[in-house]
Formats: structure tokens, C-alpha cells, sequence
């Protein structure tokens, strides 16, 4: 069993490894099978013997066939068996690049492909090995030819070409890969988040006292909470079209989508014969909902306008109250000064006790007041 710790390090993950590595054994099946066709139809010239060269593409369609079938059983071990793949594949087609023309004749670009597949699935040491064997191969082929068959000068320069080629391609490849992986992590991590926010969402609006409730272009119900199913009646959640609940709510919609500057009227449910008060937001069309519905309870708004109200004339008694209060006492300590002159007399003294009772009377008036407005008992 491999150690996972190594692969953590490896660009793809498991799941995607395999997809790849699926499409590579399809892909390697293929170009065995064409040449194979190739070699039996006399479209290719081999140069070191038709023997030779058909037993090494014999050779290449059992191994491709063998990591076809390993692949698909789901212990398999894929990044072992990418590895193994991998290696078998620069070795054979380095074998058939000596076979046949040489890195003239295209079976380079197979290697470079090679190169680059194995930077996408393996760390980039062992990729480096594969795009190094193939590159002595194209080399080593090129100056075999050179020096024992006579070819072209320029061979070696094709071959060092692709031996170049395949390098940076294995490098390339193998940063590409990375940079993918680094932007999928972020893509999940971001998903994760937006989920939460989502869910967070989802249940703020389903706990809201407020009934809300989607719908699409065409009316149908798309989300619904709490409260808005009790106003609704209950229904079932297979009714999903506005109409069949409340057209009346329908046609307010429909008025609004009209007039949408006009303030929506008071509008009675007919499953729960609620009186409500409905206002509607706009959603994009591309997100697949055409409105957001606000159900308040006509009674509740009622309340609160009531609750404002009586807060309201709270406020203002409070702040008439203060007014009076500050005159009245102004007047009492008055009437206290005047009682201690010696020049008062008995009548006029009467007349001042007859301020000051009132004026104590008007005090207490303010002070009830005063606690009206501070919600006291």
C-alpha cells in the first residue's frame, strides 16, 4: 500500500487522477492499434528489421490493453499504475523510435506528449526521469544514425529539438498542473463558504416573523418560509403555482410588474383569509426568479402603527409636561415667598394656601403624566 503522505504533494487528487489516467489508457490503445495497422499495411519502413519493430508494437498493444483493464477495478492503486504506465510508455516508444526512422519520421511528438502527461500525474522528479530517458533516446537514435547509417546531419539537431521540447513541456506541464490545483482549492473553499452563507441565509429568512416567498418568471413558488405557509394556509408542498394558492396575491403581483411605482393595497389570502400587506423586490431573470414577495400581516402593521402612535403622544405629553412643570414651580415658590411677607393679611393669606393646593394639584397631574410616558405601573 503506498503511503498517502507522498501524494499529497502530487498536483491532481485521486478522482481526477483516475479520469486522466482513464482517457490515457483509451488514448495509448488507440495509437498502438494505428500503428499496428500501420506496420501490417506497409506504411512504415522499419530499420532495423520488420520482425523487430512488429514485435515491439505487439509488445505495446498488450500493455496498453493490461493498463485499460487495471485501471478500471477500483482498487487499483492509480497512482502506481500511472507511474508504471508512464514508464512503459517513453520505453516503448523509444524503442520505436530506433525501430523505425528515427525522430524524423513523428514518433517524437509522442514522447514529448508523454513528457507532458507524466508532469500532470507524477511529482516533478519522476517526470523530469521520464522527459530525460526520452530525450537520450531521440538523441542517442539520432546519433546512432548518424554515425552507423549515414543519415542527415540535421538529425541531431531535430532530435536535440525534441529532446529540448520534451523538458520545458514535462516543466510546463507540471506547473500548469499545480496552478490548476491551487485554483480548484480556492474554487472549493469558496464553496464551502458560499454554502455557509447559503445556509445561514436560509434559515434567517425561514425563522423571519415576516412571510416571504419566491417566485420565478412564470409564478411558480420557488421558496417559501415559515410564516408565509401559515399565512398561506398550510398547503401542501406540491402546490407550487401562486395561482392555485391566492390568485389574488397573483394579481397584485401582476399589478405591481405594471405599476411597479404604485404602493400595493391590503390584500386578503383566501386559504387563511388573513389580510395582509404585500410589497415586492425585482430579482435578476438570470437567476431564475422573477420576484420577492413580503407578506405583513395587515393586523400586526396595524399594531405597530398603534404601538407608534401611542409612543409618539408619550413622547409629547412627556415633553408638555415638563413645560407646565417648570412655570408651575416657578408660581409655588412664589406663593412661599409671599406667605412670609409680614404685610400679608388673613384674607389675602387665604388666597395664597388656595395657589399653593392648586398648584400641588397641577404637579401631581404632571407627574402621572411624566409616568405615562416613561411606561411606568
Amino acid at each position: 500500500m503506498a503511503n498517502p503522505v507522498e501524494y499529497t504533494a502530487w498536483p491532481l487528487p485521486e478522482p481526477l487522477t483516475r479520469k486522466v489516467v482513464g482517457y490515457l489508457n483509451l488514448y495509448r490503445l488507440v495509437i498502438a492499434l494505428l500503428l499496428g495497422l500501420s506496420h501490417l499495411g506497409g506504411l512504415t519502413q522499419s530499420a532495423t528489421g520488420h520482425g523487430f519493430a512488429g514485435s515491439i508494437l505487439f509488445a505495446y498493444l498488450l500493455f496498453a490493453a493490461f493498463h485499460l483493464f487495471s485501471a478500471r477495478r477500483p482498487r487499483a492503486n492509480i497512482f502506481r499504475l500511472a507511474t508504471f504506465s508512464l514508464f512503459t510508455d517513453v520505453v516503448i516508444l523509444s524503442l520505436l523510435v530506433a525501430a523505425y526512422a528515427g525522430v524524423g519520421g513523428g514518433l517524437g511528438m509522442l514522447l514529448v506528449f508523454t513528457s507532458g502527461v507524466a508532469a500532470m500525474l507524477l511529482p516533478l522528479r519522476k517526470a523530469l526521469l521520464i522527459a530525460s530517458i526520452a530525450s537520450l533516446s531521440m538523441i542517442g537514435t539520432a546519433a546512432w544514425r548518424f554515425v552507423a547509417a549515414g543519415a542527415a546531419d540535421d538529425s541531431i539537431f531535430q532530435a536535440a529539438l525534441f529532446s529540448v521540447t520534451a523538458m520545458v513541456v514535462a516543466v510546463l506541464a507540471s506547473r500548469f498542473a499545480y496552478w490548476a490545483r491551487d485554483f480548484r482549492l480556492i474554487a472549493e473553499k469558496r464553496k464551502a463558504t458560499l454554502t455557509e452563507l447559503e445556509q445561514v441565509n436560509e434559515l434567517i429568512i425561514r425563522r423571519m416573523r415576516t412571510g416571504v416567498v419566491a417566485v420565478d418568471e412564470s409564478n411558480l413558488i420557488r421558496v417559501m418560509n415559515e410564516s408565509a405557509w401559515f399565512l398561506m394556509g398550510s398547503p401542501p408542498v406540491r402546490q407550487r403555482s401562486l395561482r392555485s394558492l391566492s390568485p389574488r396575491l397573483e394579481q397584485a403581483l401582476v399589478d405591481w410588474k405594471k405599476q411597479p411605482d404604485v404602493e400595493p393595497k391590503p390584500v386578503i389570502l383566501e386559504p387563511s383569509q388573513a389580510q395582509i400587506l404585500p410589497s415586492f423586490v425585482s430579482l435578476p431573470s438570470e437567476s431564475g426568479l422573477g420576484a420577492m414577495i413580503f407578506l405583513n400581516d395587515n393586523n400586526v402593521v396595524a399594531r405597530r402603527a398603534i404601538e407608534l402612535s401611542v409612543n409618539s403622544l408619550a413622547k409629547l405629553s412627556g415633553s408638555i409636561a415638563h413645560e407646565i412643570r417648570n412655570p408651575l414651580a416657578a408660581l409655588n415658590h412664589a406663593s412661599q415667598l409671599l406667605e412670609e411677607s409680614p404685610q400679608i393679611r388673613l384674607a389675602e393669606m387665604r388666597l395664597i394656601h388656595i395657589i399653593q393646593n392648586h398648584a400641588k394639584r397641577m404637579n401631581g397631574i404632571v407627574e402621572n403624566i411624566l409616568q405615562l410616558s416613561r411606561r411606568e405601573q
